[in-house]
């Protein structure tokens, strides 16, 4: 089930997010996300729009998106990922927003694949100012994507 987050949720979605950027992340020192655990939960989750994915009263993933329409960050849990989670939620900002951006590290192969079997497009590169390291910038637009379906 989908839910927009409450606070009660912090946790669990904090836990995720540690465990899923650095695994998905090899490429950047673990450290990075460590020292920026704090400003991510200031900074992207609480400040965006979040949604959490509960199964049996289990957080299993999440999803936030800024009020510029730029997803700041998906995360699914490891023993769920695979299952159309990760899919739902995103369909989830598709269907209300119609028009989405994701920034993704070019290193995140699996990402990448993710955005694209969605219907993402690429329409740009820049760098990350912190990592160094670079990123594509994605987008789909919601109304053109059910047009094709």
């Amino acid at each position: 089930m989908i839910r927009p987050f409450e606070m009660r949720d912090l946790k669990a979605v904090m836990d995720i997010w540690l465990r899923n950027s650095i695994e998905a992340h090899p490429f950047i020192d673990k450290m990075y996300f460590i020292n920026h655990y704090q400003s991510f939960q200031e900074d992207h989750l609480l400040r965006s729009q979040s949604h959490v994915y509960e199964i049996e009263g289990k957080i299993v993933g999440f999803v936030s998106i800024k009020q510029d329409m730029v997803v700041t960050t998906i995360n699914v849990d490891e023993p769920y990922r695979l299952s159309g989670i990760g899919e739902a939620l995103m369909q989830g900002l598709i269907d209300k927003f119609q028009q989405v951006t994701v920034k993704c590290f070019m290193d995140n192969m699996d990402a990448l694949a993710f955005f694209h079997k969605l219907g993402f497009k690429a329409i740009s590169t820049e760098t990350d100012p912190e990592t160094k390291k670079e990123l594509m910038v994605l987008t789909i637009d919601g109304q053109q994507q059910s047009v094709r379906n």
